[in-house]
């Protein structure tokens, strides 16, 4: 996927779980989008091997 390939989205996650990740995510320098990303190609990896 390209960078010019992005989609805004909205979703709803636990509020403190949200906080504590993205204090993490910013203290690490890791994007927060990106971890996203990247749960999802593995879980859409994982998929295509069942």
């Amino acid at each position: 996927m390209g960078d010019d390939d992005r989609k805004n989205v909205t979703i709803h996650l636990n509020s403190r779980l949200y906080t504590l990740y993205s204090e993490y995510c910013k203290k690490e320098g890791i994007v927060l989008s990106r971890q996203v990303e990247k749960f999802i190609e593995n879980e859409l990896k994982k998929n295509e091997t069942e």
